[in-house]
């Protein structure tokens, strides 16, 4: 027979093994009974937490600094529990960045920056870290480009390996570090390099990586100009490449007369 029909109800024991974790929002509650009263604003402070710092740092910050938060619970208002929190989102983003004052200096000049979740701000700093290659990097860059840590981390990933197509890997993240703000402009570069695919299939790439004077030199200066305005610098680039290429065919002819001449004294 079964259970039901011989009447016996099965009953589980269990024994939790270990030692029990210590419930220490019971204890602040035990210590602290104003709390109890204080449910609005414990229910701010907890949202907030996790929105802007994400799970695992609301969760350091809600058994690390306890007595901080539960004082301002008591007492503040709401006004005052939303800057706190934007204290401890300002010292995560400073401990990822490795520079607390210019977590802070970026904050206040890019408000996206400051409107951000921690978990977002990190995942950028990390993006940029593998792109630039160092902490001191990144610094550096958002010393020049702070607006940059606003900006998607795909958009930096995008707009470094179209980069590295046309100028290579090495001089991609040089150019990187020399000018953070190409990071954010990857649509604009990958529209000048399909110029170029278009125009000069053939040599385009080496020319970007050789060349340190003429007409290809100024590509970065011609990114997100007018149409026209690049047409007619295309045209240019098309002039010195003719130019070059009559160059070439003259000594090219000049060394074949040498030789042929060379063979007729012979």
């Amino acid at each position: 027979k079964g259970f039901g029909e011989s009447g016996v109800v099965p009953v589980v024991f269990w024994k939790r093994s270990g030692d029990q974790r210590p419930d220490k929002l019971r204890q602040l509650l035990i210590q602290r009974p104003a709390l109890l009263a204080a449910e609005e604003n414990l229910a701010l402070l907890l949202r907030g937490l996790r929105h802007e710092l994400g799970d695992g740092l609301a969760r350091r910050a809600i058994t690390e600094l306890s007595d901080d938060w539960a004082r301002l619970c008591e007492v503040a208002d709401s006004r005052e529990i939303e800057k706190w929190i934007m204290e401890q989102k300002l010292e995560a983003i400073g401990r990822e960045l490795g520079d607390q004052s210019q977590a802070r200096e970026v904050a206040s000049k890019v408000p996206a920056v400051a409107a951000a979740p921690v978990p977002l701000v990190t995942e950028r700093c990390r993006t940029l870290q593998e792109i630039l290659g160092s902490s001191p990097a990144i610094r550096s860059a958002l010393a020049r480009s702070p607006a940059l840590l606003a900006e998607n981390s795909e958009q930096f990933l995008q707009a470094s390996a179209v980069l590295a197509s046309g100028v290579g890997p090495e001089a991609a993240r040089d150019l990187a570090r020399q000018r953070p703000d190409l990071l954010g402009r990857g649509p604009e570069i990958e529209a000048l390099f399909q110029k170029f695919r278009e125009r000069f299939p053939e040599v385009w790439c080496a020319r970007l990586q050789e060349r340190s004077d003429g007409e290809w030199a100024h590509w970065l200066e011609h990114l997100g100009r007018p149409s026209d305005v690049v047409a007619a610098w295309l045209g240019r680039i098309a002039t010195e490449e003719r130019a070059a290429s009559c160059r070439e065919r003259v000594k090219s002819f000049g060394v074949q007369g040498n030789s042929t001449i060379a063979e007729v004294k012979a």
